[in-house]
């Protein structure tokens, strides 16, 4: 039996994200900010994929796979601190 390695394809290239806005630098607990991002990919004809993410506990966002959403931060509360 023979094993012939195929020829190995372009590499794929990491995308970047080229821009990131957001509608407030500070957001007080309970208030939200608006994000939008611009990304591209270097690799012509991939499909790319976005999450949004944010320190466990730290908020929730409106869409967290698009590439505008609204992040809404959590009331503090003492129990949350004690956790």
């Amino acid at each position: 039996m023979n094993l012939t390695p195929l020829a190995a394809g372009p590499a794929n290239r990491a995308p970047t994200i080229t821009s990131l806005v957001a509608s407030a630098p500070n957001v007080v607990p309970g208030a939200t900010v608006s994000l939008a991002a611009t990304a591209v990919d270097p690799d012509a004809g991939d499909t790319m994929t976005y999450a949004w993410s944010a320190s466990p506990g730290g908020g929730s966002f409106s869409a967290h796979t698009a590439l505008s959403t609204v992040w809404t931060c959590l009331l503090y509360t003492s129990d949350a601190a004690d956790e």
